[in-house]
């Protein structure tokens, strides 16, 4: 079993050390660096200031993406499935 590293990720001016694997590390850097850049983003749009109020709207905004991304991906793989069906029946 593959050993996990120890890596420490700044937001928000804090820093968070967080366990995991070395092939991991890469997307769980740059996660960190579009949170911090869409936090700065929300800031200045809705020009707030409470951290919480910031944190919230970033979820939702990220969560509503990774639910049409979620969509579009099953719609894409049904439209696969139905090409590669007509496919088969040639």
């Amino acid at each position: 079993m593959k050993e996990r590293i120890r890596i420490q990720i700044n937001l928000v001016g804090r820093k968070y050390p967080i366990k995991v694997f070395p092939e991991q590390e890469e997307y769980v850097r740059k996660a960190a660096k579009l949170i911090e850049r869409k936090m700065n983003e929300i800031e200045k749009k809705y020009d707030l200031t409470d951290i919480q109020d910031i944190q919230a709207l970033l979820l939702i905004e990220l969560a509503s993406e990774l639910f049409f991304e979620n969509e579009k991906n099953n719609n894409n793989m049904r439209l696969l499935d139905e090409k590669l069906e007509k496919l088969l029946k040639l």
